[in-house]
């Protein structure tokens, strides 16, 4: 069920409408001229789609593009896609590989696999629009930030949305001193283009996005509702959009939300179309859920989780042997999760407070006072409440398994993830703290 909470402000936009401007002025004969100046309203939505299917997702990207066009832009929205494509999956629309940006269209045909949206030149970006295409590294950083910029200037929006279309594996820090790609199994990224063997590292996506001054980053992927992540965002937009879990390949209901944007004046009523419509696709389906934090309030999400961390330490030294042991195996079995194997396990944060620390829990109210709007699925994950933490890896046999170094406040000096510098969360193995350290490595875990 969708869960309406409090409204972000966003007290530096401005509302321009459509008026006849006339300039009124004295020459030195007294005679007096006037000039009727248009002034052009600027749109209410423009929506950027980030499309990477230069991967095993290229038929679906050809999908979600066409169902797009089936209903078209609405008045008052701009919609442009940067779609790349990828080599060998699918030959819908000519079989053309590379990189093409397009402004949306509708297509009179409906759904199919011929792109009718006009094919549009960004210099920027070294695209034209027509002849051979272009070749870009979706995975890289500068990329993302120029089709953000470049859109801005070309297409002024009263609100903005970026919606990250693609494969999504969680948290991961930027690590400078190892050359991307990493072997298959130790991602935790987004927007992985195979093409390039490049993708979006959770560090890198936030100094991206930082400064772009979005209205909602939408995640069309799966495990992005991570603390980890909405940390490294907290300054790039008013609103986070996305799945604590994992998303079907069909991804959201783009008619749907095509067709509902214009009725959406602010950040927040956006952020309840995109609820609504997932709601509606998803509605039985298995482990299915989605949630639009405020990005406002993730600081003081944090500030919960540290004390909830610090409220466990305190009550482990007075509790004395097993206090670890007993609480790790309470999370295990009683906190909703989120998981594959091999893989990671995450924990929802909101039932994470309320099953540690009872209905009074600080940590799950600070969840809930971010929380914009929320659905889960009765089937899967029906205590999906909004935004999940980092648990711990899994092994091929569901067993946890040990955590990658970028997770570890001692080791993670080059990976420069702000969630793992300034949390008690994670494990610190020098100083042997660190909630994580006591659950997993210490002693007193056994």
């Amino acid at each position: 069920m969708m869960r309406n909470r409090k409204k972000p402000t966003k007290p530096w936009r401005t509302v321009p409408v459509y008026l006849l401007g006339i300039l009124s002025f004295s020459c030195g004969s007294g005679t007096v001229l006037a000039a009727v100046l248009p002034v052009i309203q600027e749109r209410d939505w423009c929506l950027l789609v980030y499309m990477n299917g230069d991967n095993d997702l290229e038929a679906q990207a050809l999908k979600d593009l066409n169902e797009m066009e089936a209903v078209g832009p609405s008045p008052g929205v701009e919609v442009l896609v940067l779609l790349d494509r990828a080599e060998g999956y699918d030959a819908g629309d000519g079989d053309w590989t590379g990189t093409r940006m397009y402004r949306l269209r509708r297509d009179p045909g409906g759904m199919n696999y011929a792109i009718v949206s006009e094919r549009v030149g960004c210099s920027a970006l070294g695209l034209t629009a027509e002849g051979v295409d272009g070749e870009l590294n979706l995975g890289s950083p500068a990329v993302l930030t120029g089709f953000i910029t470049w859109a801005a200037k070309q297409y002024p929006a009263r609100n903005r949305m970026l919606i990250l279309w693609g494969h999504g594996t969680g948290w991961r820090g930027a690590d400078a001193g190892v050359e991307k790609p990493f072997p298959p199994g130790s991602l935790r990224a987004v927007s992985f283009d195979d093409g390039d063997g490049d993708f979006l590292y959770t560090a890198e996506l936030g100094a991206a996005l930082t400064g772009t001054a979005l209205d909602v980053i939408g995640f069309d992927t799966c495990n992005a509702m991570l603390l980890e992540v909405a940390y490294e965002l907290r300054e790039a937009a008013l609103l986070m959009a996305g799945s604590e879990g994992l998303v079907s390949a069909e991804g959201w209901d783009y008619a749907e939300i095509l067709a509902g944007l214009t009725g959406a004046a602010t950040p927040t009523e956006a952020a309840g179309l995109l609820t609504e419509t997932f709601a509606r696709k998803y509605a039985t389906a298995g482990g299915a859920a989605f949630s639009v934090v405020d990005l406002g309030q993730i600081e003081g999400i944090m500030d919960g989780l540290n004390g909830f961390v610090q409220r466990r330490l305190d009550e482990a030294a007075a509790a004395g042997q097993g206090y670890f042991f007993d609480l790790k195996q309470r999370i295990f079995t009683e906190v909703e999760d989120f998981y594959t194997t091999p893989g990671d396990l995450n924990i929802d944060l909101i039932m994470l407070g309320l099953t540690i620390e009872g209905s009074e829990s600080p940590l799950a109210a600070a969840v809930e006072s971010a929380v914009v709007a929320s659905f889960a699925s009765p089937r899967g994950n029906p205590d999906a409440r909004g935004l999940a933490v980092h648990f711990v890896p899994l092994d091929a046999a569901g067993r946890s398994s040990v955590h990658d170094d970028a997770y570890f406040r001692d080791k993670a000096a080059g990976y420069s993830l702000g969630f793992v510098e300034n949390s008690l969360w994670c494990p610190h193995q020098a100083e042997e703290s660190g909630l994580l350290w006591h659950l997993f490595y210490g002693e007193e875990a056994y």
